[in-house]
This record gives C-alpha cells, structure tokens and sequence, in this order.
C-alpha cells in the first residue's frame, strides 16, 4: 500500500515530470536496488529504490509506516546511479 503528501505529489511531477502514481510502479521491478539514504537525519528512516519502470531507469525515495510506503520524491536516474543499478 502506498500513500503521499498530494502538495509534494504535484511539485514532483511538476520538477521531475514524474507522478507518484506512476513511481509506485518501482516497487514491481525484482531487480530494484534500496539502499538506506543517510546523507542527513531525516527524523526517521528513509530510502532510497533505483528501478526499471518500462525499460527506464527511475530514483524513488521513500519511508516506510507501519506497513505503508510513503512516497517522497521520484524521478529518473542519472548516469552514476544507472551504473549503480546495473552493478547490482
């Protein structure tokens, strides 16, 4: 199941041309990278998914409540993170 501030949904799609909608569809892909994004204290765990969503590379970002995915931001992979991905 998955949820998501709708303000923050519209200036994703907005910045990154990505809706969340859309995005929910990474958690499909069995070949999905998650890593734990600890660049900074959050205040609570988040992560981080590259994934293929129709042969197209795309960065979600993501926390976990309860048993709920709560989006935070999408949008599609840049060359460092594709190599990434295609390393795991």
């Amino acid at each position: 199941m998955f949820e998501w501030d709708e303000q923050k949904a519209e200036r994703n799609q907005a910045k990154h041309s990505v809706s969340f909608e859309f995005a929910t569809r990474a958690f499909d892909d069995e070949n999905r990278v998650t890593v734990i994004d600890n660049r900074r204290d959050y205040g609570e765990t988040r992560y981080i998914t590259l994934a293929k969503i129709d042969n197209r590379l795309y960065v979600v970002a993501f926390t976990l409540r309860s048993s709920i995915i709560r989006l935070i931001s999408a949008r599609k992979a840049n060359n460092k993170e594709a190599k990434r991905y295609e390393n795991n």
